[in-house]
């Protein structure tokens, strides 16, 4: 997969889809570690996300992976206003679910 990113890079085929087309949604990619996703999402070579002055508590599992919000699930989620105070704006975000809640609502497509 990596060499498929690699030669898909985001001034070609790859960027042509996200400007024309909005969010690719990859499935079953078959990733079971943070790292896997970092392996995954490096080659892109988009600029990471620099995170100073966070609002909220995140773990960083692997590069450029930290987990969305460590709070507990009896606080609100407020707005996540800390991609404001990087130095760079990031152009695109990646998304990764490693299990599938046990409860709530569930979408699928």
């Amino acid at each position: 997969m990596t060499a498929t990113v690699k030669a898909t890079s985001p001034d070609s085929i790859v960027r042509d889809v996200l400007t024309q087309h909005g969010p690719i949604y990859f499935q079953d990619m078959n990733i079971k570690t943070p790292q896997e996703f970092s392996q995954l999402t490096s080659p892109f070579g988009w600029t990471a996300y620099e995170d100073i002055g966070n609002t909220v508590r995140r773990t960083v599992y692997a590069s450029n992976v930290p987990t969305a919000n460590d709070g507990p699930n009896t606080q609100s989620v407020y707005p996540h206003i800390e991609f404001s105070l990087s130095p760079h704006y990031p152009a695109y975000m990646f998304f990764c679910c490693m299990s599938e809640p046990e409860s709530g609502a569930h979408l699928r497509g």
